[in-house]
């Protein structure tokens, strides 16, 4: 649950110092979520299950009905976070976590493909103000419509002064 009270003792540890009176979620199944000053932290079993930088989260959702409280990273290959919480209303642990997010976003835009593949070209800032770029699609993207992805990519890049992807900078 969202508190001022320090986080639950088996995470203390697991997290900087500065975080411990950070805003958390505890799951029905123990795990604890921190939402730190610069990081999400995933507590699970007494361990560090995940973690990343508010720039690595490409969006969290809470869906109220269930409760299910879902974080989706820019690193494809990183498992989502799936927890149900406690809580019937994190709201506070939500904007807090919805606001460190959105303070790390520079530039994001969506494009549908023919083929009904969901693209979303994201220019994201780094804690040492680098900028760099990302695109996700939900659903199956033909090889033939990959030039999409490229072309959302490169618009989103440009807006704010980064050269296409094709140049070797990322």
């Amino acid at each position: 649950m969202f508190s001022t009270r320090s986080v639950p003792d088996e995470a203390v540890n697991l997290i900087p110092a500065g975080d411990r009176h950070a805003p958390f979620v505890e799951g029905e199944d123990g795990s604890i979520i921190v939402a730190g000053q610069h990081a999400l932290y995933v507590i699970k079993d007494g361990e560090l299950a995940a973690s990343g930088m508010w720039y690595e989260v490409q969006y969290a959702t809470w869906k109220a009905q269930s409760r299910e409280l879902t974080v989706i990273w820019t690193e494809p290959d990183w498992d989502p976070v799936l927890v149900v919480t406690r809580e019937e209303n994190p709201e506070k642990f939500m904007r807090v976590l919805t606001s460190r997010v959105d303070r790390a976003l520079v530039v994001s835009r969506q494009q549908v493909t023919p083929s009904g593949a969901l693209l979303t070209a994201t220019v994201r800032r780094r804690v040492d103000n680098a900028l760099f770029s990302t695109v996700m699609c939900q659903g199956y993207l033909p090889p033939e419509e990959e030039i999409l992805a490229r072309r959302l990519e490169d618009e989103v890049r440009a807006e704010v002064g980064l050269g296409p992807v094709g140049d070797g900078a990322r």
